[in-house]
Formats: structure tokens, C-alpha cells, sequence
């Protein structure tokens, strides 16, 4: 079970685009955007890590992906870049954020229209039909699982260094040496 909630998520991608934002005058986060992102964070979670991210309720929008809870709280940003959010990003797990972050590096070089194309054409948000209706992490673990191509962030195999086993022994290791 995941120990995150999607609001310290979106907390940790809307810090990254202010940050990268500061330094090179990249892209603005808005709050549709952030929710596509989060998204693709579950995905990535779900294949990589093998459990979700965050908690929270994904369902089929317009648009894309929404999340009732993040858009309810961001929504009122409308088209405007998101301003500097609440500070519960300290809570995520160092590793999570580090993957995160990744993910949201990666979606800079997705314009609007790219991201919304793109997840128009993946299976958990065909199959989801109308707009409201539940995008599952059984859907977006299947499908990711399947394309891993899809994801904005490269997978690692099954037989690859950085899997989270390996990732696992290295940390036990570090702790034991700590004690």
C-alpha cells in the first residue's frame, strides 16, 4: 500500500517545474497538465516499483486523466501556472521523489497537445468510455506493463542492476552499515 497522498505528490511536481522554471524558464505547471503528470507517475510506479505512488481516484476526463481531489483544490489556478503549493511534499520518501522528479523532467518536452494525444490513444483511458468513470491501477498496470515504450521515463528490465531488489539490497546494506 502506498504511503503517499496524491496531494504531497503534486506537491513534489509543482516544487520541480518551479525550480526548473527558476533556472532555465521552462514550462509552467498548470493544473490539468499536473494531473496528466500524476498520472503517468502512477503508471510509472505501478510498473517499476510495483505498487502505486500516491492514493487517490483517477477517472477519464476530456482532457485526460483527473484526479477529483487534486482538481478540486488546483482547479481554481484555471489556465494559469499553479502557484507554490502547500508544503506537504517533505513527506515523500527520498526515492520516490527522485523518481518523480524524473518523470516530470520527461514531460517537459510534451506539449499539451502531445500529452493529450497520446494518452487518448492508451487502453486505461479508451477503455474507461465516459468521461467520470474510474481509470484503475489494474488498467495501468496492465497496459504499462505490456507498452512500457508508454511511459515517460525508461523501465528498467527484469534483469537490470536498478529493479527494486536490487535497489532493496542496497538499502538494507546501508542501513545495516549505519548501525
Amino acid at each position: 500500500m502506498p504511503s503517499n497522498h496524491v496531494m504531497d505528490i503534486a506537491a513534489v511536481c509543482i516544487n520541480y517545474y518551479h525550480d526548473e522554471q527558476r533556472h532555465d524558464g521552462r514550462k509552467e505547471i498548470r493544473y490539468k497538465r499536473l494531473q496528466r503528470i500524476l498520472y503517468y507517475v502512477q503508471a510509472q510506479f505501478l510498473v517499476e516499483m510495483g505498487r502505486p505512488c500516491f492514493v487517490g481516484r483517477i477517472e477519464r476526463g476530456e482532457d485526460g486523466p483527473v484526479i477529483p481531489t487534486v482538481a478540486d483544490f488546483y482547479s481554481i489556478y484555471g489556465c494559469c501556472d499553479i502557484g507554490t503549493p502547500l508544503n506537504g511534499f517533505q513527506l515523500v520518501s527520498q526515492i520516490d521523489t527522485i523518481l518523480i522528479e524524473k518523470i516530470c523532467k520527461a514531460s517537459m518536452s510534451l506539449s499539451r497537445e502531445e500529452m493529450i494525444e497520446k494518452i487518448r490513444r492508451e487502453a486505461p483511458w479508451i477503455k474507461a468510455e465516459k468521461d467520470g468513470e474510474p481509470i484503475t491501477d489494474e488498467s495501468i498496470f496492465t497496459y504499462f506493463s505490456n507498452h512500457p515504450e508508454e511511459l515517460l521515463v525508461g523501465v528498467k528490465t527484469a534483469d537490470t542492476p536498478s529493479r527494486i531488489p536490487w535497489l532493496s539490497a542496497v538499502i538494507g546494506k546501508l542501513i545495516a552499515v549505519q548501525h
